[in-house]
């Protein structure tokens, strides 16, 4: 099935990197603490990753679930994506290929956003600082990038929110308040880290089509929503999403649950 996907790396067997040693996924679930939210993006508590991604809790309307995220999609100066896929260790979406990186702003003072606004409207996003903090550090932990060539915050650009609801089974589930950030870097990503992701491999738009087309690609469901409904758009728009300074808009969150 996924080994069809042409890769352009394969994880090494080598440990995980410095901070994260003998840390299991079981470990960083049930250690990381999330940020809960609203639907309109104001935080209103903490909660583990592990109790935010059982889907018992989420279906449950008394219980919050609801939790802040990142999507990074990383481009290359050919304007191709970098997708990975995600390691079989992985407790949610094991195996399923999707964008660059994807996690969680955690419950600590440089990923916090405390954004402002109008009562019973979205609340306002400023620069994302808090966010664009913890992709950078998931760029490092996850594709093994050394922190001097890391990009710094400001060269993620904010470019959208998505609220999504998705099941995986009986057990697990997501329900994020997602931020799309896009970002330009053109280093290999040698070597990845075996704990987070299995592959990677750079893709044009017409790739992703075949991707998403392919009944024997199993492709996480937050990446088949962004990229079915708003990347085709935006992949035509590069340049100035890709700007310095640029910034989507601050207001909007698209609510697909």
């Amino acid at each position: 099935m996924l080994r069809r996907v042409p890769v352009l790396a394969r994880a090494a067997t080598a440990a995980p990197l410095g901070g994260f040693e003998n840390k299991t996924q079981s470990d960083l679930m049930a250690e990381e603490r999330v940020l809960l939210v609203d639907a309109h993006d104001r935080i209103v508590g903490r909660s583990s990753k592990w109790d935010a991604h059982r889907w018992q809790h989420i279906r449950d309307p008394a219980y919050p679930t609801l939790h802040r995220a990142f999507s990074v999609f990383l481009f290359n100066s050919r304007d191709e994506l970098l997708l990975q896929q995600r390691a079989a260790a992985k407790l949610t979406f094991p195996g399923v290929w999707t964008n660059t990186v994807c996690s969680h702003p955690l419950d600590r003072p440089d990923h916090v956003d405390e954004l402002e606004g109008l009562e019973g409207q979205n609340a306002i996003v400023t620069d994302a600082r808090g966010v664009k903090q913890a992709a950078r550090r998931k760029l490092w932990h996850e594709l093994a990038l050394p922190e001097e060539e890391l990009p710094p915050p400001d060269a993620f650009n904010f470019v959208a929110r998505v609220l999504y609801r998705a099941r995986m089974d009986a057990e697990w589930g997501e329900e994020e308040l997602d931020y799309v950030l896009f970002v330009r870097c053109d280093r290999p990503v040698y070597p990845l880290n075996p704990e987070e992701v299995e592959a990677v491999r750079y893709v044009t738009l017409p790739e992703v089509r075949d991707l998403l087309a392919d009944p024997d690609v199993e492709v996480s469901p937050w990446f088949r929503l962004i990229a079915a409904r708003l990347l085709p758009e935006w992949w035509a728009d590069l340049p100035r999403l890709l700007a310095p300074g640029f910034a989507g808009d601050p207001a909007h969150i698209h609510d697909w649950r």
